[in-house]
């Protein structure tokens, strides 16, 4: 789903076949159009792999926090290595 200019979000449905609640950021080396009229193209995806219902909805909350704040946001557009 792509959620906001250059940012597309990827959640799993919830399983138990998941070990560990978690996220995966990818940076694309070229921005990837996903087919969304307005917020393509997508510099960051995020990935959830969620263990139960209350992790799949924690886990988004706490991603809208850290890119909520200001240090990720600079982290995010920095060059890559």
């Amino acid at each position: 789903m792509v959620l906001a200019p250059g940012f597309a979000f990827a959640p799993a449905r919830p399983s138990p076949a998941v070990i560990r609640t978690g996220l995966s950021w990818v940076r694309p080396s070229r921005p990837s159009a996903f087919g969304h009229e307005t917020n393509d193209p997508v510099t960051l995806a995020v990935g959830l792999a969620a263990q139960d219902a209350d992790a799949h909805t924690a886990a988004p909350a706490a991603l809208v926090q850290l890119l909520a704040d200001p240090s990720t946001a600079q982290a995010e557009r920095s060059p890559r290595l």
